[in-house]
């Protein structure tokens, strides 16, 4: 996609919280899914159950998240679009951790946010 001129998702909160939003492990407070429906707190619920008793996936998922603020930082130097994002589309959550996940890997306060700019750039398109 970066070679194409396209922007790239960081898609950097999928790795780092998803899995273990409201736990010790966690930056994320569980009142961020106040906003989602019951069906996807269960199944957020059953997720968490698995994390929690696998504390070494947590890990690798951590590791794998450290890899992808690494790449985002440095895709970005090199001028490639990122693209903030959420798969969960939980209203209250995501993008701006998303943003805040992508200032704690390096990327400029203002670089973060024009991330929801290309957004707006690349629908238009």
């Amino acid at each position: 996609m970066a070679g194409c001129g396209r922007p790239v998702p960081a898609a950097l909160v999928a790795l780092s919280e998803l899995a273990v939003i409201g736990t010790p492990a966690s930056r994320i407070s569980s009142d961020h899914l106040a906003y989602a429906n019951k069906s996807f707190r269960d199944l957020h619920a059953a997720n968490q159950n698995f994390f929690v008793a696998k504390p070494e996936i947590v890990r690798i998922l951590n590791d794998l998240a450290e890899v992808a603020k690494a790449a985002t930082r440095d895709m970005a130097a090199a001028g490639v679009g990122i693209l903030a994002g959420c798969d969960a589309l939980i209203a209250g959550f995501c993008v701006h951790d998303e943003i805040a996940t992508m200032v704690s890997a390096g990327l400029l306060d203002r670089t973060a946010l024009d991330t929801l700019l290309a957004q707006t750039r690349a629908a238009a398109h």
